[in-house]
């Protein structure tokens, strides 16, 4: 085998991983999309998961009066029933047309 069937062996096994480790990911956000894998406090790490947004806007959401907040230690969190709900109002808005300042997909 020269050195040529080499490479291309090589870079076919690296495009077989790639395509694994892209599909393991796609996965894995398909899974974080469901409530069902909230606990039942959910924190800030949780809400940027869930809702795939950046850590200011979950601070942001976790400090909406509608939330009842707890700590755990030094994690502020919020009831998982309250944010599910919550959510789910959000949606109900946007397919109704009326704006939020936040953008639930």
């Amino acid at each position: 085998m020269g050195i040529l069937e080499q490479i291309l062996q090589e870079l076919n096994e690296i495009n077989m991983k790639l395509s694994l480790i892209s599909q393991q990911k796609s996965d894995n956000d398909n899974t974080s999309r469901t409530a069902d894998n909230l606990s039942d406090a959910v924190t800030v790490d949780d809400i940027k998961a869930y809702l795939h947004i950046g850590i200011t806007r979950a601070y942001a959401i976790i400090n909406l009066p509608e939330f009842t907040r707890m700590s755990l230690g030094q994690k502020t969190c919020i009831p998982k029933e309250q944010f599910v709900d919550w959510v789910e109002k959000e949606r109900k808005k946007r397919e109704m047309g009326i704006k939020s300042k936040f953008t639930i997909k």
